[in-house]
């Protein structure tokens, strides 16, 4: 059977990076990537409304320069992708099509995350299965365990009253004293095996303690790098072409495709979520709102960045200096960043489990700091408003 990591592994090569979703009739390009039919056909009309279409163009995802006639199906890829969703389709969920990542220990049930927030599981202890797993399998070790050594007690026991029926039986003249004898009943032992586990609730603290220090956050536009481009409700970023007739301003990231947060915190605790789905590429965290913001950047505490990335080279990163590796056992959707003014703390969660990810050595702050994203293509980033 296919593991999780290796579907998992699979489903992201057969991710195209345009939509990101599993790739519709597969088309390849010269330098060797490939997207949904229909994403590089409506990239290509983009670019020709926009009349910078010549005899080549840029690859989506690496830039290389490619040709019209490249544009070539790739069909092992398509064959890979209809395995993938063959595999899928078995840990998927009945009334959702959703896949099945989530346990319900009140319900003793595999769900998906559609189903933890219908009113049939709300309030009941959810985690995913991969966590929850060990725990059982440990459980379920310890059950049987004891189990064999219940069943090797009644083994012994019944030896026990055979061999006093048998002495019972050769003595004579006692059958008439029997009355008054009185075998002890071996105890009675129950056989079942309890699989009832009650998982710690600490999880859903740690969630809800971080949420009652939650901030509005929302992106300055004047702060963002020419090739960003913000929403209208300023709650989402994403990469693009250089935009033309901007406002010059010594406050807008001119080297690096970064953007701040409006608000600014010189005090207190206060905390905010980025939603940075399944991109492939990010930074976030805080910095001090009087960073330098052209050439020669250094994205490193000591010039006022505490950030965490990931990268396609190096995977997930914190910006320490030198950097810190962060081995993660799960992708995570959407990160929480906590930021303690007074006590020099700036840590960050995976809010989908509420698994801590990183926290910077304790810092002392001497400047008002400000929410700091770097924006990657193919990879926005979508700030969800604090009811969400």
């Amino acid at each position: 059977m296919t593991s999780a990591p290796s579907t998992k592994r699979m489903r992201e090569e057969a991710t195209c990076s345009i939509c990101l979703n599993l790739m519709s009739d597969p088309t390849s390009v010269a330098c060797g990537h490939s997207y949904c039919g229909q994403c590089i056909v409506d990239f290509l009309n983009n670019l020709r409304q926009s009349q910078v279409l010549q005899n080549t163009f840029p690859c989506p995802q690496c830039r290389a320069p490619c040709s019209q006639e490249s544009l070539r199906p790739n069909k092992q890829l398509g064959n890979l992708i209809e395995a993938i969703k063959e595999m899928e389709q078995g840990m998927s969920c009945k009334e959702h099509g959703e896949q099945l990542q989530l346990f319900c220990e009140d319900e003793g049930q595999l769900i998906c995350w559609r189903c933890e927030r219908t009113s049939q599981h709300q309030g009941h202890t959810t985690a995913l299965v991969e966590d929850v797993c060990p725990k059982y399998r440990e459980k379920l070790q310890k059950a049987v365990t004891q189990l064999r050594q219940l069943e090797e007690e009644c083994m012994d026991q019944k030896k026990v009253i055979t061999m006093q029926i048998t002495e019972w039986k050769d003595v004579k003249g006692t059958l008439d004293r029997s009355w008054a004898v009185k075998l002890e009943a071996p105890e009675v032992f129950s056989l079942e095996v309890l699989t009832t586990c009650n998982v710690s609730e600490l999880y859903f603290d740690v969630k809800k303690m971080l949420r009652s220090y939650r901030v509005d956050v929302t992106l300055d536009p004047v702060t963002a790098h020419p090739e960003l481009t913000l929403s209208e409700d300023r709650r989402q970023v994403t990469r693009g072409w250089p935009q033309e007739n901007l406002a010059a301003s010594p406050r807008r990231f001119s080297a690096l495709p970064c953007v701040l947060g409006c608000e600014s915190f010189d005090s207190g605790k206060h905390f905010f979520e980025v939603d940075v789905g399944e991109g492939t590429g990010w930074d976030l965290g805080v910095c001090v709102e009087s960073v330098q913001r052209g050439f020669g950047v250094k994205q490193k505490p000591q010039s006022g960045f505490w950030a965490i990335r990931l990268c396609r080279k190096r995977g997930y990163v914190a910006l320490t200096f030198p950097q810190t590796p962060l081995y993660l056992s799960q992708q995570p959707l959407v990160v929480g960043v906590f930021l303690d003014f007074e006590a020099g703390v700036v840590s960050f969660y995976n809010m989908s489990t509420g698994a801590h990810l990183f926290t910077f050595p304790k810092a002392s702050f001497s400047d008002t700091l400000r929410p700091y994203f770097q924006v990657y293509h193919c990879s926005p980033l979508f700030l969800p408003p604090p009811g969400e």
